[in-house]
């Protein structure tokens, strides 16, 4: 018989170099005009555009050139075409030239104003026309403003109106109107919708609901409508590139007195570059009334910041968010007032990195679970304390995560449920107990990462046996549709029925499912996965809500749900049963 860690799960990431065309005919993402994202062999897979470089995407000429790539990518599958001689760029993105229907990107962006040649790729004399020509007939925002690519534009970014976000009378949206299939006797609710991009949520003691968007807006639900005016605008210090943003919204167990309300964000620290490697960061604000002064923002957690962590020595308070993805994750308030947060690897997808090393070394915040006190500081009853409250080590809790954007604690033992993100095969649920190594890189769900296990790090945790790894409680293959495990919530009210009381819920933004477990006193697996809701619309974050019934982000939408159990009964609940401060 094969022993568990020595089977093998392949390096994910973009082919090789040499390894020839491509033709996508899944679905794209339009990073912004440089930038798309694909599935390739199931793998995600950054491309970068030879030939042309567009403003960045915080900037309004560089939102006109993401404009034009999704219109042309609608019009049919993308061809991608290799040049071995660049293969891979700075960024670490694989580079291709990219085409629809024969219409090359590069030379639609240049044709149309919005990018300038950078003398890479075959198309070099026919992009060198398309420019001079745009140039002289003053066409696209390139010419007409030449500053545009250092303009960094926050603050022309318009805040919706009340108009356009309110959740009208809170319709019900019953199972077989809306579609989703749903566990029988269930009904969904939109709370509030017209959201773009929102990423977390918290309720607070009063009845409101705090929405977090990826930009930095935070959003207030109050009396059954989200008001015009948001909580707080961090968008000038939040970094929203691909996945960062602002991913982590948390309400302080004694916000009553303090009014405390806690963010964990990538930190811009120059809007001039914006795709660039960045840090993150936790950071505390004050809330008066319905609103919070960014001025009261004190930082707890990364307050190095700057182009990423390379810069700063080892054991740095330095949050690692130099990827585009795999920053930072989720945070959440234990009874004992201790917070928990985690953090990703930061590093690519698109190949082996050895900056996903990081997760094994407890002196780097990269791919940790933390356990920390509410100012930041260590604790003395953290597993790798090490005799001062202010060192890495004395804060982390649990490491070898690889992107664990999202947890949750298990009432009654506090003990962090993670929802981790694979890389080419395996999407995965831990129990991040005391001190657990989640194995990544070494290990991508229960077997061996190819791509990483030849690094001496990886052989030696391999040589401490499978007792040194705490493996996933739930595992699935995404076959390259999955692209996050949102880890969830469980469900401590009774008013689901028995067979649902004590389960944690889970989701996967990527197959938009929501799933349920059932775990027994000592974490282990007893029952499920059960399917709960197959057609989620990408859900981002799954909560309890304080009136017993699961509340979930769907990114897909824009909108906050609920999910109730109404069978034996007509009547429409309240959304949530102290929404009146």
């Amino acid at each position: 018989m094969i022993a568990r860690d020595s089977k093998r799960v392949p390096a994910g990431g973009a082919p090789p170099p040499g390894s020839g065309n491509v033709e996508i005919r899944g679905p794209v993402r339009v990073i912004d005009g440089n930038t798309l994202e694909v599935r390739i062999n199931g793998n995600q897979v950054g491309i970068g555009i030879l030939g042309v470089n567009a403003p960045q995407g915080n900037t309004p000429c560089g939102r006109d050139a993401r404009n034009l790539l999704e219109n042309i990518l609608k019009l049919g599958a993308l061809r991608l075409e290799e040049d071995p001689a660049e293969a891979f760029d700075e960024q670490k993105r694989r580079m291709y030239s990219p085409s629809v229907q024969g219409r090359s990107l590069a030379l639609e962006m240049a044709k149309a104003g919005v990018a300038r040649i950078n003398g890479k790729g075959r198309l070099l004399g026919e992009l060198l026309r398309a420019e001079a020509e745009a140039r002289t007939a003053r066409r696209g925002c390139i010419w007409r403003a030449l500053n545009a690519f250092n303009e960094p534009t926050i603050e022309d970014i318009p805040v919706p109106k009340a108009a356009e976000r309110a959740a009208g009378n809170l319709a019900e949206e019953r199972n077989a109107a809306a579609g989703p299939a749903l566990a029988q006797g269930f009904v969904i609710d939109t709370v509030a919708s017209n959201f773009t991009m929102p990423t977390a949520f918290t309720f607070l003691p009063d009845g409101r609901i705090l929405i977090a968007e990826q930009t930095g807006l935070v959003w207030v639900y109050k009396n059954g409508s989200v008001l015009p005016t948001p909580l707080i605008d961090l968008r000038d210090r939040v970094n929203a590139y691909w996945d960062r943003g602002l991913i982590g919204i948390a309400t302080d167990p004694n916000f009553t007195n303090n009014g405390y309300v806690y963010f964990l964000y990538v930190h811009e620290n120059n809007a001039l570059d914006y795709g660039g490697p960045k840090t993150g960061r936790l950071t505390r604000v004050t809330v008066s009334g319905d609103t919070a002064n960014p001025s009261t923002e004190v930082p707890l957690l990364g307050t190095q910041v700057g182009p990423g962590c390379g810069g700063y020595p080892a054991g740095s308070d330095c949050i690692p968010a130099e990827s585009p993805s795999h920053s930072v994750g989720n945070i959440r308030f234990a009874p004992d007032g201790s917070l928990y947060a985690s953090f990703g690897d930061a590093s690519s997808f698109n190949l082996v990195d050895d900056e996903a090393l990081r997760a094994q070394n407890l002196d780097s915040l990269a791919g940790k679970v933390v356990r920390i006190a509410a100012d930041g500081k260590g604790l003395p009853t953290n597993p790798f304390y090490s005799g001062s409250v202010n060192t890495n080590r004395s804060k982390i809790w649990a490491y070898g995560v690889r992107n664990a954007f999202r947890l949750n604690l298990r009432p009654g033992t506090d003990t962090p449920y993670v929802g981790d993100v694979g890389w080419g095969q395996m999407d995965e649920v831990d129990v991040a107990t005391r001190g657990a190594n989640l194995g990544w890189p070494c290990y991508e769900g229960a077997f061996r990462q190819e791509g990483y296990e030849a690094k001496p790090a990886c052989q030696t945790l391999y040589g401490q046996g499978n007792t040194a790894v705490r493996f996933s409680l739930v595992e699935w293959y995404h076959g390259g549709i999955s692209s996050a495990v949102t880890a969830g919530a469980f469900y401590t009210g009774t008013t689901y029925p028995a067979e649902y009381q004590g389960s944690y819920f889970y989701g996967d933004y990527g197959m938009s499912f929501i799933k349920s477990i059932h775990v027994d006193s000592n974490h282990q697996l007893i029952g499920g996965p059960y399917d709960f809701l197959t057609s989620a619309d990408a859900p981002t974050a799954i909560e309890m809500g304080p009136d017993q019934n699961l509340y979930y982000l769907a990114l897909g939408s824009g909108e906050l749900r609920r999910i109730r159990y109404v069978v034996g009964s007509d009547t429409i609940a309240p959304v949530v049963a102290s929404v009146n401060p």
